[in-house]
């Protein structure tokens, strides 16, 4: 379990059986593209919905779409489609088709219609990226690579430990500070936002649907209410830990929209390291690993619960995060440097973002 809501997978027993996922060959980078509406009510995004979806099925579509909901601190009921796929060629292909393009260029800068739309786009280097559960059911990125079993697990630092890439980068953020948001004009506009070396992005998920009675009652009784807490600690106080974004979602049945029995968390963070502090330091979240140390202690039952992470640590180059329309408090909107581009600019990934100003 991730550094966001646990930090569990830190005191699991030496013999836990862990899986990572494995990069075939001649697969050097994965393409993990979040694509999120924004709006008053949850009706007001429907036809976007609608047509991701269509544009989903293309050729060299997305080998995985998953589908959550959450309401942010605005008010808006936000939508976002989680995909992935397997190399940045398939991708590119899909993301600069003449019909993708065509859809993204038509989107809405009407300031005075309240829906937005953006895309994370993340495409870290393998030796930068890490996908960890202790079950072989699929989620994620898992669902389009192969697992295999991995012992980076049960000790303070297995986090850092399970990215190949740590043992040569210490995955320092050129920031020595948190960066102070800026409430920039956005509504209207197309902004596009340059990041910064290391940045990390955290996606933890849970999934209760296997679960007995019992386990579920223990998970809701003791888990629920601190892991919502630590959430909100991170949302809360950007400066101490280093959280710019967090969005606590609930899953969706990708057709209807019904919920299941599943959550993810969203957080864009400046650097692994200010997450790593925050984990071992902050009293919210140390009360949740011994909770969860309580929950999986001698239980009395056999564990079915799907807890997993992503964790990516991104050069500058491998993010493309564009707003269409989005209040400024958007994702990473309030952070780094903006620059407001036309809606037929698109971003190449590996291309340089001040490549593209005007």
């Amino acid at each position: 379990m991730s550094e966001i809501s646990s930090g569990a997978d830190e005191m699991l027993p030496e013999d836990y059986p862990g899986r990572i996922v494995a990069f075939p060959e001649g697969i050097e980078h994965l393409v993990f593209a979040m694509f999120g509406m924004q709006g008053k009510s949850e009706e007001a995004a429907n036809p976007h919905r609608k047509a991701l979806c269509q544009l989903f099925e293309l050729p060299d579509g997305p080998g995985n779409v998953e589908r959550s909901h959450y309401v942010d601190p605005q008010g808006y009921h936000c939508d976002v489609f989680m995909t992935y796929w397997a190399g940045r060629d398939a991708f590119e292909r899909w993301v600069h088709s003449e019909t993708v393009t065509d859809w993204w260029a038509s989107l809405s800068t009407d300031p005075s219609n309240d829906v937005g739309v953006w895309r994370e786009v993340l495409s870290p280097h393998k030796d930068r990226f890490n996908y960890a559960a202790g079950v072989e059911e699929k989620a994620g990125s898992a669902a389009i690579l192969p697992l295999e079993p991995c012992n980076k697990f049960g000790y303070w630092g297995s986090y850092r430990d399970r990215l190949p890439g740590s043992k040569v980068d210490d995955f320092q953020s050129p920031y020595e500070t948190m960066p102070e948001p800026v409430l920039r004009e956005t509504k209207g506009k197309r902004i596009l936002i340059s990041t910064p070396d290391n940045m990390c992005f955290i996606r933890e998920g849970q999934g209760w649907d296997r679960c007995e009675p019992e386990e579920r009652r223990v998970w809701k009784t003791m888990m629920e209410k601190v892991v919502e807490h630590w959430v909100a600690f991170l949302r809360d106080r950007p400066s101490e830990t280093g959280c710019m974004s967090i969005r606590f979602c609930r899953e969706q049945d990708l057709v209807t929209g019904v919920e299941r029995e599943k959550q993810s968390q969203f957080g864009f963070l400046l650097s692994l390291g200010h997450i790593e502090q925050a984990a071992r330091t902050q009293k919210c979240h140390l009360a949740v690993r011994s909770k969860f140390i309580d929950m999986y202690t001698e239980p009395k039952f056999q564990p079915q619960m799907h807890i997993w992470v992503e964790e990516h640590v991104l050069k500058s180059d491998e993010v493309d995060a564009q707003y269409v329309n989005c209040h400024p408090k958007t994702g990473l909107l309030p952070y780094f440097d903006a620059t407001e581009i036309p809606a037929d600019r698109g971003v190449r990934l590996g291309q340089k973002v001040e490549q593209l100003a005007r």
